[in-house]
């Protein structure tokens, strides 16, 4: 049973906590957006998907872009410095489970192509701001410039995601990066096997990265997202649906799965944002599982783990942290063998290495998703769940739903028991003979069976757990 989410009123608490390496070409291009004009780019379109082969069971891809300056100022594409947008590309599935509830989980993950030229087309606008004919260094706004899919896999142009700073659009040039692979090498990569699930969909978005962007504070609307189609193993395309302009993957589940909901979690009020998304559904059973995602969509300081409160004393068995591994030499390692899944005084968390420990722990970087699930027999409750960011050690408190606390129901010890002091004595049958009566209907303490009157019954309780302690 998919269950209807309501959260009774609990408001969002935030942490404000301003991120990010400032450095001088980022601080000098923030003074450049403080007036009444600035570039704002977008991902107008995802307009083709290339399948490049596949290699040891992982199949490679790329995604073309269509970018749009929809600002009113123009945004530098210099291909020779950092001062050019850098472009990323993520696959991600939507599992159908059993139970009729839903599952995102990111499913590979490109590294980063560096542009170099930016035509100027009109696919959101009249382009009457062009920069000039040819392909110039800088898009003129409401103008528009594409890049094919196999521009933006060629293997020699992409640089690691490791080296961008998301929040300032910084990055070193040149990129790193060293050898590559052939075929798979820094293109999307995605395990073939993961897209053959059955009741699963599949959905890609693309975002730009641009100092100048960046300093606007306008990279909150960067990505976008389109659904794709599978055929065969493992060839996907677009087909006749349409990019959604201005939001991430995650806003997919929301909108293919009524039971979700997407919380939009700013941790400053200029490029730190990141997307929380839950579901709850009751089995057959009487069980309910629990899912939670965290999308990164531009924080620097990227995302440690999740924890919310739990009244077990051991681990789901079913408990999962799913993650997408970052490949092709890029300093961090699979996620999946990085975080651990712990209950400790009331609380269940997923947490990976903490930044002062490994700085080159996996938490979720930008354009990132993690998904978190586990089964419980507690039936949800309105609460709060904590977001832990990796570098600075901040909780974000998202109100959400979060398993209730189980109350175990009284042994017949401990009814018997009614002065709570461990053992069924003298005491407690003093009690029942005290409070005698054949019409107990406001309550009182001799009423053991709770049948509104203290009679023979509830003699007959006492004695029959005579001597029993609570631990019986």
């Amino acid at each position: 049973m998919k269950l209807p989410i309501t959260l009774g009123g609990l408001a969002l608490g935030t942490a404000a906590v301003f991120i990010g390496h400032m450095n001088s070409d980022a601080i000098a291009a923030r003074s450049n957006g403080g007036g009444e004009t600035a570039p704002d780019v977008i991902v107008g379109d995802l307009h083709e998907i290339m399948r490049h082969g596949q290699v040891n069971g992982i199949t490679a891809y790329s995604v073309g872009t269509n970018s749009c300056n929809i600002g009113n100022d123009y945004l530098t594409w210099e291909p020779n410095n950092n001062q050019h947008p850098t472009i990323g590309g993520s696959i991600y599935r939507i599992l159908t489970l059993e139970s009729g509830c839903t599952k995102i989980e990111q499913i590979g993950r490109s590294w980063l192509k560096h542009g170099f030229c930016a035509l100027q087309q009109t696919l959101c606008g009249s382009c009457s701001n062009s920069a000039g004919g040819g392909c110039p260094s800088r898009l003129g706004w409401n103008c528009s410039d594409p890049y094919s899919a196999s521009l933006n896999g060629q293997q020699s142009n992409l640089g690691p995601r490791e080296e961008v700073n998301p929040t300032t659009g910084y990055f070193e040039y040149p990129p790193g990066g060293g050898s590559y692979a052939a075929t798979i090498g820094r293109r999307l990569q995605v395990p073939t096997d993961l897209l053959q699930a059955e009741n699963a969909s599949f959905l890609a978005d693309g975002i730009y990265i641009h100092p100048e962007d960046a300093a606007a504070c306008n990279g909150n609307n960067n990505a976008s997202y389109r659904r794709l189609n599978k055929s065969g193993t493992n060839t996907l395309t677009f087909g006749g649906n349409q990019t959604v302009r201005m939001s991430p993957a995650i806003f997919a589940w929301e909108a293919e799965d009524p039971n979700v909901r997407i919380t939009t979690i700013d941790i400053s009020d200029c490029n730190e944002r990141i997307h929380y998304g839950q579901s709850v559904c009751e089995n057959a059973d009487g069980s309910w599982t629990y899912i939670y995602s965290v999308y990164n969509l531009n924080l620097h300081s990227a995302v440690g783990g999740i924890s919310m409160p739990f009244g077990g004393d051991a681990v789901p068995s079913d408990a999962e942290a799913n993650l997408c591994p970052y490949h092709s030499g890029e300093v961090y390692a699979d996620p999946t063998s990085q975080w651990d899944t712990t209950v400790d005084s009331g609380t269940l968390s997923f947490m990976c290495e903490s930044y002062a420990s490994n700085p080159d722990a996996t938490a979720i970087m930008w354009q990132s998703l993690g998904t978190f699930s586990f089964t419980t027999d507690s039936a949800p409750t309105e609460g709060f769940v904590d977001i832990h960011l990796h570098k600075t050690g901040a909780i974000e408190q998202v109100a959400t739903l979060v398993p209730g606390i189980p109350v175990n129901p009284p042994t017949p010890c401990e009814i018997a028991d009614l002065n709570d002091d461990g053992l069924v004595d003298g005491t407690d049958l003093s009690l029942v003979l005290g409070f005698w009566t054949d019409d107990c209907g406001g309550g009182c303490i001799g009423d053991v069976n709770d049948d509104n009157k203290v009679d023979g019954a509830d003699l007959s309780y006492i004695l029959g757990f005579w001597n029993c302690d609570d631990e019986g």
